[in-house]
C-alpha cells in the first residue's frame, strides 16, 4: 500500500521531470504538465504540513512556480498561433 509520503514524493518527482522536459524542449504540453504538477505539489504541501506560516509560504512559492509554467505555455501557444516569436518583437 502506498502511503501519503510516497504519493507526495511521486508527485514532486513528476513535477521535476515535467519541469526539466518543459525547460529543455520549450513545448506546450510539458509546460502545462509541469504547471499542473507544481499546483498539485502546492496543494499537497498545504494539506500535509502543519498550520504554520512556513507551510503556507512554501505552498504559495510552489504555486508561483506552477503559474510561471502555465504562463510560459500560454506564451508558446500565442507564438504558435501568430507565427512570430514574442522575443523578436
Amino acid at each position: 500500500m502506498i502511503d501519503q509520503t510516497l504519493q507526495y514524493l511521486l508527485t514532486f518527482c513528476l513535477a521535476i521531470l515535467f519541469t526539466s522536459i518543459g525547460i529543455s524542449r520549450q513545448t506546450i504540453i510539458p509546460n502545462l504538465l509541469a504547471g499542473i504538477s507544481w499546483f498539485l505539489v502546492s496543494l499537497a504541501t498545504l494539506a500535509f504540513g502543519a498550520d504554520g506560516n512556513l507551510t503556507v509560504a512554501m505552498s504559495w512559492l510552489i504555486a508561483g512556480i506552477g503559474i510561471l509554467f502555465i504562463l510560459n505555455a500560454i506564451r508558446l501557444i500565442i507564438e504558435m498561433l501568430t507565427g512570430k516569436r514574442i522575443s523578436e518583437m
